[in-house]
């Protein structure tokens, strides 16, 4: 059994941190250039395999050599493979320019678009989470966890879930930019009244998170840290929420340590260079005397 099966893209990230884009026909050199094996759901995994959940993966990737290492990598934190499938498509690739406190993607899905519903795989695990992927096979994965009581989270990128889909889901995770676009209100509230999962977690720009549930309302604060890299903060944030959902936190509890999760990532450049034990997490957070 697994606590959970991620799925979503797995890519390999360079990420160029830049003061600005460059102008048309324009050669700018970035500060720093950064490469390594990323994707959003498979982040979250290893997050989730190092704080100590048991963790598969739904995806697929090249018979390349980004196919090779994304494997390689996610079995060194513990991420069990056998749900991953090999395409004859090239694997992912995203092009992240980190721009002081943005970020802007270019992206080629590539072999991700290959992932196989693996039925007997997902009866497994006691929660779902899915990133990015191609609105049927997300529809079909939310509704087959429903169907067999499997709880089941969304962290949507740059998608556009349907409202339908959303209310389905357990658990959802959006930053405010994201909200604003899957819902297309400006404000806040607006925005979030028309959301009803069964738990709403939405990131606000200063690092805060408002959690809503049916019978509450919180604005959580950010644990104040500087920001080295945001690459990898919401996949950080979404796996230290759901260990401690899963492991029985007070949902407010368990936002902060989503929140902790998300301010050592943000202390170094990439999503899986650093990633911390449960222990590290927790002392981290009592000597800034967050918890």
């Amino acid at each position: 059994m697994f606590d959970v099966v991620c799925s979503g893209n797995l890519n390999l990230d360079v990420i160029f941190r830049t003061s600005r884009m460059p102008k048309q026909y324009e050669k700018y050199e970035a500060k720093d250039v950064f490469v390594e094996l990323g994707g959003s759901a498979g982040n979250t995994a290893c997050w989730l395999a190092k704080l100590g959940a048991k963790v598969g993966f739904l995806g697929s990737v090249g018979n390349d050599f980004v196919g090779d290492n994304q494997i390689k990598q996610l079995k060194s934190f513990g991420v069990n493979t056998r749900g991953i499938t090999r395409s004859e498509k090239l694997s992912g690739v995203a092009t992240i320019f980190s721009i002081k406190k943005k970020k802007r993607f270019v992206k080629h899905i590539g072999a991700n678009r290959d992932k196989k519903l693996n039925k007997s795989y997902l009866l497994k695990a006691k929660h779902v989470h899915l990133s990015s992927n191609p609105k049927p096979y997300l529809e079909k994965v939310v509704d087959f966890c429903k169907k067999n009581k499997i709880s089941v989270s969304l962290d949507p990128g740059s998608m556009n879930p349907s409202m339908k889909l959303i209310n389905k889901l357990d658990i959802f995770y959006c930053n405010h930019h994201e909200m604003n676009r899957i819902t297309g209100c400006k404000k806040l509230e607006t925005g979030m009244k028309k959301l009803r999962p069964g738990i709403l977690i939405v990131g606000l720009n200063n690092g805060d998170c408002i959690l809503k549930t049916e019978d509450e309302l919180i604005e959580i604060p950010a644990l104040g840290v500087k920001a080295v890299d945001l690459v990898g903060a919401g996949d950080a944030f979404v796996a230290g929420f759901l260990y401690g959902y899963l492991n029985g936190y007070p949902l407010k509890k368990a936002v902060m340590f989503g929140i902790a999760c998300t301010a050592v990532c943000i202390q170094s450049v990439g999503a899986r260079t650093n990633i911390p034990s449960k222990q590290e997490i927790e002392t981290f957070a009592l000597r800034k005397g967050y918890f």
